[in-house]
């Protein structure tokens, strides 16, 4: 289940390698269904905006690959806007909100 050893090679589209050095993997069995896969792992829906809960980065941003210049996540503003949604008085409002 556990291999500390893999060597993964990253071939860029300008034809150069990169060798980030050894990868470790862990292979976890996880039974569920698509939405909480998609939660537990972090992935995004379809028709989601954005990659996952935790980045700012937006879907149609996907060829951006310097970090650096990924908008920061906030947990203050996570929140306030969770609690915006939380509170709305309607399924519109919270779709306008989300």
């Amino acid at each position: 289940m556990w291999d500390a050893g893999h060597l993964c090679k990253i071939l860029l589209k300008n034809g150069e390698q990169f060798l980030p050095g050894p990868a470790s993997e862990t292979l976890v069995p996880v039974v569920l269904d698509m939405l909480a896969v998609q939660q537990a792992g972090g992935f995004a829906s379809p028709m989601a905006t954005y990659f996952c809960m935790h980045c700012n980065l937006k879907v149609q941003d996907i060829k951006n690959l310097d970090k650096h210049s990924w908008p920061p996540w906030d947990v203050v503003e996570h929140v306030k806007v969770g609690k915006q949604w939380h509170d709305a008085e309607s399924l519109n409002e919270q779709n306008a909100i989300f």
